[in-house]
């Protein structure tokens, strides 16, 4: 069976994970001791007393519906809270908070809520996919930034990438500053997918 797919559908790349996991399903094959450094998955047991926690959520009966859209406003408080405390940053929890299931999903969807036709996305390339991918469709103009490894914080402007996922290398705290100050100067904003290093 054929299926007629949407141009955007058809221009998206093979997801990057998926291919490594390929290729990593023929080295063991071949009898290669593979060291996993792909998508980032827990080599530990979560921690029982947070299993438990899931237990006995699941067996109270008013979890069982749809959660608030927004997030619980306890949960977008304690956020509120925690970057008051360790970064100085003041950001309401009702209006600037939002609960997501994780970076990619804010990520992806960024360029749909701020983007408008015609609109320019700096993507850092190399980059995790989803910046690339998140900016495939047909109004958004996305520009690839090339990141070298000997001058990626130097010359870099408004697209920023580092390469700490994995290999624990970590950028100093000027290298998100800057380009904080350029987005202020210009109708600009910076999306940034560092949830490990936040909770550092």
């Amino acid at each position: 069976m054929s299926y007629m797919y949407s141009d955007r559908i058809n221009s998206l790349p093979p997801y990057l994970f998926a291919a490594i996991d390929e290729g990593k399903k023929e080295a063991v094959k071949k009898g290669v001791d593979v060291i996993d450094i792909g998508v980032g998955d827990p080599d530990q047991p979560t921690p029982s007393h947070i299993v438990e926690s899931l237990c006995e959520a699941a067996r109270d009966t008013s979890t069982h519906t749809y959660p608030s859209y927004t997030g619980l406003i306890t949960f977008r408080e304690a956020a509120s809270a925690w970057y008051s405390e360790h970064f100085g940053v003041e950001v309401e929890p009702q209006t600037e908070v939002l609960a997501l299931i994780g970076s990619k999903e804010g990520i992806a969807h960024a360029p749909m809520a701020f983007l408008n036709a015609g609109d320019i996305a700096l993507v850092p390339d190399p980059a995790y996919p989803v910046y690339k991918v998140g900016n495939n469709n047909p109004s958004t103009k996305p520009v690839h930034t090339q990141v070298k490894n000997d001058t990626f914080l130097s010359r870099y402007r408004f697209s920023n990438n580092t390469r700490n996922n994995n290999c624990k290398g970590i950028a100093a705290r000027c290298a998100c500053r800057s380009p904080c100050r350029k987005v202020k100067l210009g109708n600009s904003f910076a999306v940034f997918g560092i949830t490990r290093e936040l909770s550092q």
